[in-house]
């Protein structure tokens, strides 16, 4: 199965995250309003002592203000 394949098969919306890179191109703001919820919900399933937890809410908050700029969300 090609990797492009394999998210094609994937439900959970947070896959338009993690199947992008980390430092370029873009998230869209439609991207963006599926992604959020996906996230939140991950993010409350972990525990409050996870170092990387407050970093996965920066980022919604960072998704919120571009989504309501009507912006993507650029990578660099």
């Amino acid at each position: 199965v090609s990797q492009s394949r394999y998210w094609l098969e994937v439900k959970n919306d947070v896959k338009f995250l993690l199947d992008h890179s980390d430092c370029d191109g873009e998230l869209s703001v439609k991207e963006m309003k599926k992604i959020i919820p996906a996230l939140t919900t991950i993010l409350e399933s972990w525990s409050d002592d996870e170092w990387f937890k407050p970093s996965g809410y920066r980022l919604i908050e960072s998704m919120k203000l571009a989504i309501e700029a009507k912006e993507p969300l650029e990578f660099r």
